[in-house]
């Protein structure tokens, strides 16, 4: 089983992709953030054999939420 680190963005997703023994992550590909998006997710999942998936938080500079955390919260809703 491998995991799936997400670094979420706007207009673009970063995907990364651990070793079989999830020990360490790899850049595996960036995805455009559109409506082909979950697909593409969950093509990566099966090609690759993902169990679990995590997402990054963006916080700003006093360490709390910024204003992408709202959209990042709702992608992991549809997600």
């Amino acid at each position: 089983m491998h995991y799936m680190g997400i670094d979420y963005g706007e207009k673009k997703l970063g995907i990364a992709v651990s070793d079989e023994n999830a020990k360490m992550a790899f850049p595996k590909t960036i995805i455009k953030n559109d409506a082909e998006l979950i697909m593409m997710i969950g093509k990566i999942c099966k090609e690759e054999n993902i169990g679990t998936i995590i997402i990054g938080e963006s916080k700003n500079e006093k360490g709390g939420y910024n204003a992408i955390m709202d959209k990042i919260f709702s992608f992991k809703k549809v997600l």
